[in-house]
């Protein structure tokens, strides 16, 4: 069996390589880990504006908006890990509430509501001012978080 040799050129370009994939990978290596409020804070925010686009998109096809939150429609289960969500919905407006599991975590508060003057649908979604608070008490635009967060609607649960 031959002994494979390298040359000093090759040991940089591997270093090199090495390097690279190291600065990539570690900032994921540091935010990854079980629990980790850096990955599953998003989740919330991310799947509560997901089901409010797929409402605006089922109102642009349909002329209605959709009453069943179902994994099929929207790819987003009812129940994860950290969030649990639901949705109520009326003839011209949608409430969406993506409650947090854990106390670490905000909840956050989705509205689709049809605009009365343009006739067009809008949408906002919310983020409760501090973790572990139920979702139906998120005022903060997630957006604009120094903002409230205010619909033309008044939607309850």
């Amino acid at each position: 069996m031959a002994k494979i040799k390298l040359t000093a050129i090759e040991y940089v370009v591997v270093a090199i390589l090495l390097l690279i994939l190291g600065i990539i990978a570690f900032p994921s290596l540091l935010s990854s880990g079980c629990g980790n409020r850096k990955i599953s804070q998003p989740e919330g925010e991310r799947y509560t504006a997901t089901i409010a686009r797929v409402q605006q998109a089922h109102y642009i096809e349909f002329g209605t908006f959709t009453k069943q939150l179902s994994r099929k429609m929207f790819g987003i289960p009812e129940s994860t890990e950290n969030y649990q969500y639901s949705m109520v919905t009326a003839e011209d407006e949608v409430l969406i509430l993506g409650q947090a599991k854990s106390k670490e975590l905000r909840s956050y508060r989705g509205y689709v509501w049809l605009d009365d003057e343009t006739n067009k649908t809008m949408s906002i979604v919310c983020a409760t001012q501090q973790p572990g608070m139920p979702a139906q008490t998120a005022v903060r635009d997630v957006r604009n978080f120094d903002q409230p967060c205010e619909s033309n609607r008044n939607l309850r649960c």
